[in-house]
């Protein structure tokens, strides 16, 4: 009987360590598609399709007309392109760490350690942006600007 009972206690460790670590993967399974579709969306320049991912308290923050006419005027300005968002390991249910890296006229640049909340909103996720999602320095009312010198 005891070798029975070490095997009961055996198959329910791995039992629960399976539901541990699917739930984990399943979670990310489910939040990777509207990462990569925020970088889709972002490369194609479609912010009002952007709009879209994120959550009804960001709705409440910005109207999609400043959404779209903040992301536009910057990204044009500093002439973002090939926007790559890496997802790093998801250990929390709210918060999604990323990297962000991005081709502007001043050069390539790299943010990393970039949280990003989410929420779930009638069974889909949906991100809760604030003005670090354009470029990670930035808080609300910040405004970014570009000066071209011509050398000397």
């Amino acid at each position: 009987m005891n070798n029975f009972f070490k095997k009961v206690i055996l198959l329910l460790s791995i039992f629960i360590l399976s539901i541990f670590v699917l739930s984990g993967c399943s979670k990310n399974n489910e939040v990777q598609p509207l990462i990569k579709n925020y970088e889709k969306l972002l490369n194609e320049g479609n912010y009002e399709a952007l709009y879209d991912n994120i959550s009804k308290k960001s709705k409440e923050y910005i109207s999609k007309e400043e959404f779209i006419k903040r992301y536009s005027s910057i990204y044009s300005g500093i002439g973002a392109n090939d926007i790559k968002i890496s997802i790093g390991e998801i250990n929390s249910k709210t918060q999604i760490p990323i990297s962000i890296t991005m081709n502007t006229l001043a050069g390539k640049l790299k943010f990393e350690d970039i949280k990003v909340d989410i929420v779930k909103e009638d069974k889909n996720y949906k991100i809760n942006w604030n003005e670090s999602l354009i470029l990670p320095p930035m808080t609300k009312g910040d405004k970014i600007g570009v000066e071209v010198d011509k050398a000397v």
